[in-house]
This record gives C-alpha cells, structure tokens and sequence, in this order.
C-alpha cells in the first residue's frame, strides 16, 4: 500500500443478503469508489460473489447458529476487523461498527430515524435495537454520514451530541438511469398502453394505497381514458392487505403488479411512463424520484421528509395520504419543465475526501 494511503473496510453485507435501499446504496457507493486512488477499500462480505465491484472483498462466513446475525455484529465482525488492523471502517447500515481496536475510526452512515419516528412501519425488534443501541453508536462514531438535509435535521433534533460529527452527502446514483425507450421489453412485462408509474417496496410506509385510491377516482372522472398503472416492487412486510385491496378494486385488470423487476429494466420503465408516482410517507432519501427524473419522467411526490429537498423542482408535489388531490395531478398532468439539477447524488471524490480529517 502507497504511503500515506489508509486501508478503510466496507462492512458490505448488504450486498449479500438484501434488496433493498442499503443494497442499492452500497452498490452505487462501491462502483464509484473503485476509481479513487485516495485510500484503498475493502469489501467484507458475507459470501463469495460472481459481482466483481473493482474492490478487494474479505469473505467473512456466516455461522450456522441460531442469533447469528447479533453475533455477528458483536463479536465475529469486531474479531475479524481486529485480525486485519484497518484504519477505519464504514459501517453503511445504522448499527456499528463495533469493539473496533483502538485508533481505528468508526464512520457510521444513517439514511434515516423511522424506526423512532415511526416504529409502526418497523419490526417490533428493528425499533427495540434503535432505541437501546443507536444512541451509543452516534456517541462513540468518529464520523457520521447522512444521505440529506432532513435526515441530518432529525438526527440532530433527536441526538443534539452528535451534530459535529455529521457530514451530509447525497447518495450516488446508478448511471444506467438515464432515458432508455425499449417498447419490447414493456411487451414483455405485457404493458401495452400508457401507464403511470410507482416504484417501490410493497410495505405500509410507502403507501401503495394512496396511489390505488387516487388511481381510481381518474379512472372514474375519466371513464374513456386507456391509461393503466404499474406498481413495480418486492413484496416488504404487512403488503398482504394492499394486495387483497387491489384485487378488490372495480380497476384491478388495469393494474399490473411487476414483482422484482431487474435493474436494468427500471430505466425502460421509468423513461416510457406518463407519469411517475411516489408517495411514501417518510424517506431518507428517496432513490426512485432521482432515478425517474434522471430518465425524463414526470414526477408527482408527496410531500414530506427529504422527499421534499429531493424532488425540489423535479416535478409536483401533493399532500401526504391525499388520493383527491394526487388523482387531480394525474388528470392534469401537467409537470413544470424543470432547471432543476438533473443528478443530485454527491460526487464520489467528495465522499472520500470527507475522511481526511478523521485519518489523520
């Protein structure tokens, strides 16, 4: 290793066993990384990958015993780290790193609190580790990265210790999502007219229902329009009655439900759609607004959370949980031309260049 060069470990595991936001933080995080010459990366995964993200990866195997996955975070991981002496080490996922070594330092990124601002939309046991284990992460975290404004605003109005310590940074986004027109794949996926968009996990906190809701009532003011709407996710936890709700709808044969769709098909679906539609209640940060603006569609965003510093001059905004008002957007569909900036994730260098003064 170059001097002057610190050797900074990735904990990745997300890349290994999940889908969602982290996932796709993490993966857009590490593929801009990897053409930094300012410090080496490394990558501890879970298992071996056919992915190859440019960066050393250290393969830490799961035990097979019951609890593994605290385990893990307590007592496997902080050995490991230990053995291989890194200088620092980025924990992306809210809870970590922990019992490092003296002298490494602990970068802890959070992408948002709504496990403590709204624990009805977490497992019973994510919302019990926030509320004993958060606290003591921020205190003991050298560095901690936030994906906006809001979520550095929540942080500091709950935990007001550790404002010095934060550094906002917009998430890097994918470049695959730029306009993409490809009539065939949406043959494929048997979308055959115009259609409205939303992208997102199936789970309460994203509100699919409002969507539904408002849907319907365009469907109804607008008895001859051919337009159908497409809901593209992986099914998330407490979904079962939003679908039992859709199947019930008067307008279920003109909602088409796309489960894990491939990524390289998103920007297909995003750049042929009339409208894209998000309304989730809370978010950190809100991949889907970018990544849809990014491939020239029209956005219509609830406002609230980040998604209103996010989605600022990317398109419309409507009241949370309001299907009256998001249905009237959609029977207007009229989107300001934005000036807006077209890609708001923080440019990679500005990420690594934020350790300096930490490491040294």
């Amino acid at each position: 290793m170059a001097a002057g060069k610190k050797r900074i470990a990735i904990l990745a595991e997300a890349l290994d066993k999940q889908n969602a936001g982290i996932h796709v933080y993490l993966k857009n995080l590490v593929s801009g990384l990897k053409i930094l010459d300012n410090h080496e990366y490394v990558l501890v995964r879970m298992k071996e990958s056919s992915v190859d993200y440019g960066l050393e990866s250290l393969i830490l195997k799961p035990l097979p015993i019951p609890g593994y996955l605290l385990i893990r975070k307590l007592i496997h991981l902080p050995l490991f780290l230990r053995k291989h002496k890194f200088d620092a080490v980025i924990e992306p996922a809210h809870f970590g790193p922990f019992f490092l070594r003296k002298g490494t330092k602990r970068i802890t990124v959070i992408h948002d609190l709504t496990p403590i601002l709204f624990p009805q939309f977490h497992p019973l046991h994510s919302v019990i580790l926030h509320k004993i284990l958060l606290k003591g992460v921020l205190k003991r975290a050298d560095l901690v990265i936030t994906n906006s404004h809001n979520t550095s605003k929540d942080l500091i109005d709950y935990y007001p210790a550790v404002e010095s310590k934060i550094r906002m940074v917009y998430p890097a986004i994918n470049p695959i999502f730029k306009k993409t027109l490809n009539e065939d794949i949406l043959r494929q996926y048997k979308i055959t007219e115009d259609y409205f968009l939303t992208v997102g996990t199936f789970e309460p906190r994203k509100d699919h229902l409002t969507i539904v809701k408002a849907f319907e009532l365009y469907k109804e003011q607008n008895p001859d329009s051919n337009k159908i709407l497409v809901m593209a996710g992986r099914r998330g936890w407490k979904s079962r009655s939003l679908f039992q709700d859709i199947n019930k709808s008067p307008y279920k044969k003109e909602i088409i439900i796309l489960l894990n769709v491939q990524t390289d098909h998103l920007p297909i679906l995003y750049s042929h759609c009339s409208a894209f539609i998000y309304a989730s209640i809370y978010e950190g940060y809100g991949f889907p607004v970018v990544e849809a603006y990014n491939c020239g569609a029209r956005c219509i965003v609830a406002k609230n959370s980040s998604l209103e510093e996010v989605g600022k001059g990317l398109g419309l905004f409507f009241e949370t949980g309001d299907p009256q008002l998001l249905s009237q957007l959609l029977q207007n569909n009229i989107l300001p031309k934005s000036e807006a900036e077209l890609n708001k994730s923080q440019s990679i260098e500005n990420f690594g260049n934020m350790f300096e003064s930490i490491l040294h």
